[in-house]
């Protein structure tokens, strides 16, 4: 567990090199953003898959298959929502959707369930992810992450599902309603 972390950590810092450089070079694209999203997707799936089947396979119990299936089935789901999401609120502009998030959340200061999620995202981010999986393998805890990781990958595709509901019908009437001069 704990040489999957530090190669995970690696595979982060590798991770983050790519865009830097588009980015300095102005060569980043709307396809090379998902290409990135949907790389960091399967990134997620791969490791939240390796620690079920780890954990299985190092204590023996098959409990840990119902956590890691939760696991996987709230972040498919986490994927598709913020996906759907991503593609509605940014008009073509992919690498604008946090900003674009975080901004229609901020209108909605007193909703508890935005306010959780803007003071929670940066969890799920790809450049954070992995110090928390080597903190857990440290203490050798990973099977605390893998119960932790199944009920909140399910709290994040409640929260983005509302949040679409949310701000895609406030974004189209926006559009839609006519213009007074």
């Amino acid at each position: 567990m704990l040489t999957g972390a530090i190669l995970s950590w690696f595979a982060s810092v590798l991770d983050g090199c790519d865009g830097e450089v588009a980015r300095l070079k102005l060569q980043e694209s709307a396809f090379g953003t998902w290409l990135e999203t949907i790389c960091d997707y399967l990134y997620y799936l791969f490791i939240f898959a390796g620690m079920t089947i780890g954990l299985v396979r190092s204590s023996g119990n098959r409990a840990y298959l119902i956590w890691g299936s939760l696991l996987v089935f709230g972040a498919l789901l986490s994927i598709l929502t913020t996906g759907l999401q991503r593609h509605r609120l940014t008009s073509g502009r992919p690498e604008q959707y946090l900003g674009v998030w975080q901004k229609q959340a901020e209108t909605r200061r007193s909703n508890p369930f935005l306010f959780l999620g803007r003071h929670t995202e940066f969890i799920i981010r790809r450049c954070f992810l992995p110090y928390v999986f080597l903190f857990f393998a440290l203490f050798h805890i990973m099977n605390w992450l893998l119960i932790a990781g199944a009920m909140s990958a399910n709290l994040v595709w409640m929260i983005a599902l509302y949040s679409y509901l949310t701000f895609v019908p406030a974004q189209a009437s926006n559009l839609s309603s006519p213009a007074v001069s």
